[in-house]
């Protein structure tokens, strides 16, 4: 029983590549072409500028489509809770002695917002300090 199911198994798994073949060589309109052997479109040439014109055409076109996305800034009062998406200019202060500021306390970091350097509690976003005008 075991030796007919094995050359049973064996004829099948011989017979499947050449049925697989002879399938993909039928294209269905009579002609023994394989099917993945199909001519690919042809680009159409399109001139380039001559190398004196350095401008691009669209270049206005660009500016007025994408409408500039405006940050609305806001003032910051001490105990605000800190969200950096409404901070203009937004970047985080390593150097601190640069800018004549304090170093932060290790829960506490220094960061921009406009002119004014904000010093905010990590662990809730608080604003603990402010100083005005550092970066003018």
């Amino acid at each position: 029983m075991n030796r007919f199911f094995a050359t049973a198994l064996a004829a099948a798994m011989l017979a499947a590549p050449s049925l697989a073949f002879a399938r993909d060589m039928q294209d269905g309109d009579g002609r023994d072409e394989p099917r993945h052997e199909q001519q690919a479109p042809q680009r159409q040439h399109q001139p380039q500028a001559s190398r004196d014109d350095h401008r691009q055409p669209d270049r206005d076109q660009r500016r007025s489509a994408a409408p500039q996305q405006h940050v609305q800034s806001r003032a910051w009062n001490q105990g605000d809770r800190f969200d950096r998406h409404y901070a203009p200019h937004y970047a985080r202060v390593v150097y601190v002695e640069r800018y004549g500021l304090a170093p932060p306390p290790p829960d506490q970091v220094w960061v921009r917002s406009g002119f004014d350097a904000l010093l905010v509690r990590l662990s809730n976003n608080v604003v603990v300090a402010i100083s005005p005008g550092v970066f003018r």
